[in-house]
């Protein structure tokens, strides 16, 4: 968990980079983002890590692999927190 206004990007490195060999003890895993993660700086250290990046396409990029995907993950998601919530 982080603050509303940490700048999510900043807080996905710090977390990979407190314990980087977990990471790289499972190469492959797929973290899945929402459209806003910038991958400029994350993308390069994650894939250093084993990490691919899977995220909703921005307006004016290419559509993403999977995105068909990230519709149901979101319902299932929100659904999730809803029971938190309650």
């Amino acid at each position: 968990m982080a603050s509303a206004n940490a700048v999510d990007q900043e807080v996905l490195v710090d977390l990979l980079a407190v314990e980087p060999r977990q990471a790289a003890a499972r190469s492959g895993q797929l973290l899945v983002a929402d459209k806003n993660t910038t991958v400029a700086r994350s993308r390069p250290l994650l894939a250093s890590w084993g990490v691919r990046l899977l995220r909703p396409a921005r307006k004016g990029e290419l559509p993403q692999p999977g995105a068909r995907l990230f519709k149901p993950l979101r319902q299932l998601i929100e659904s999730v927190n809803a029971s938190f919530k309650g």
